[in-house]
Formats: C-alpha cells, structure tokens, sequence
C-alpha cells in the first residue's frame, strides 16, 4: 500500500484524492498548527517538518511517503500557510512581564554568585558565607553522571570541575541553573564509578549474544558465496 500510495501521489501530485482512491482511504484535514505546537499526526517531527518545507509551500504538491512508524505512513498536502506574525501585546503582556522578571532575576543572581564564588576560591567559608546572605548550604552527597535530584546545568558543571589534589579541601564552581537561578557548587571528593556485577554478566551476555549474531552473519554469507561460485543441480522429487 505504500508503494501504490507513493506511486499515485507522485503521478498525480496536485491532489491527494487519487491516492486516497488508489489504498481505499480516506482524506484528512489537520490545522492550522505551528512548527512546535501541533496535536495528533502534527506532532510527528517527520510529519511537522514536511508541513513547513518552503518547496512544498510553494507548489502546493502532494509530498513524499511519510514514515511514521513500523507500519504507519502518510502523504500530506499543504491547503494553506499563514506567515508567522507577531501576537498583539495584549494577548503576551503576562509571558512578557515574567520573562523580563526572570532575567532580571538570572542576571542579578549571577553578579551575586560570581562575586560569591570569587570569595569561596579565596578561601572564604562556605557555610558562614551562604548564612549571610541568606541562603542554605547543603549537602548532597555523591553524585553521578546521571543523577535526576540535579539539574542537567549542575550536573555538567560538577563533572567539569577539575578533582580537587590532595592538599586542598575541594574545587569551588558556579553554574546558571534555570532562567533565573544560580547555582554554587563544593566539590570535596571525586570517585571512580564502580561496575556492578550483574552489569558485567549483561555485558558478557551480550557479548555472547553478538559474537554469534556475527558468526551466522558470516556463516550465511559464505553460503551465498558458495552458490554463487558453484555449479548446483536440486532434485526436488528426492527432498521429502
């Protein structure tokens, strides 16, 4: 059915009602929506991103076989565009307001925090220094690579951070965290992550499984070759 909707779409590529003749379909209509807001079949990225490819927009002509999934294709036509414009103030006044407060908060949270993390690589005391401006020190204990309790800003920062040497108490950074946090960070101790051993019997599990993945891979190629090469004669009447 994909090939003769592929095939019909393309012959007759000014309309959708050829194809939806040719599989026994019926036509949908789905609209309007924007690149990033769409509801049902719009949300497919394939689907969103053929409905606002500029050749498509201009000649108005069926596109190409949309794989959706396993089993799951479309051919779509664009009935009409509408240039992005801009919303009247009145309708963004609220996302506006709290956007300009959001960066005035990211922007003031940062000059603070900079300037505190200039003082704790100085040397300065990170529980009395959080205390006098008012904030906490807290203590999270280990932390991995993938740990969901942070941010993924935070979590990048913490892994960039050079592992403090023995001589010193621990490395001292500073990250954006959000639109209008910022976030201090006390790394006293890095650790080699450890291997369980359930993962080292999945990896060999799947190291076994693979090896003999490739092995048929090879054995039935060599096959293919041997035929190839060879002059074979099948008696079907003798193959029970």
């Amino acid at each position: 059915m994909s090939e003769i909707l592929a095939n019909v779409s393309y012959e007759q590529p000014d309309s959708l009602e050829p194809a939806a003749e040719a599989v026994g379909l019926t036509i949908q209509h789905v609209g309007p929506f924007s690149r990033d807001k769409g509801e049902g079949i719009a949300k497919e990225p394939a689907f969103a991103e053929a409905a606002f490819r500029s050749d498509l927009i201009a000649s108005g002509t069926n596109s190409d076989v949309l794989e959706l999934g396993p089993t799951r294709a479309v051919v779509m036509r664009i009935a009409d565009h509408q240039e992005a414009t801009p919303k009247p103030l009145d309708e963004v006044r609220a996302e506006v307001e709290t956007a300009v407060r959001q960066a005035k908060a990211g922007e003031e949270a940062a000059r603070l925090g900079k300037a505190l993390l200039e003082q704790l690589q100085g040397g300065a005391d990170p529980q009395q220094l959080a205390k006098d401006h008012g904030r906490e020190w807290v203590a999270d204990g280990e932390i991995s690579r993938n740990d969901k309790k942070l941010s993924a800003e935070v979590r990048q920062a913490l892994f960039s951070v050079a592992p403090p040497s023995k001589d010193s108490s621990g490395s001292f950074t500073g990250t954006r965290s959000g639109a209008s946090d910022f976030v201090l960070l006390w790394v006293s101790a890095v650790s080699n992550s450890k291997v369980d051993s359930a993962d080292v019997v999945k990896q060999e599990q799947m190291a076994t499984t693979l090896a003999r993945i490739k092995g048929q891979a090879e054995y039935t190629a060599l096959l293919a070759s041997l035929r190839k090469s060879a002059d074979i004669k099948v008696f079907t009447q003798n193959i029970p």
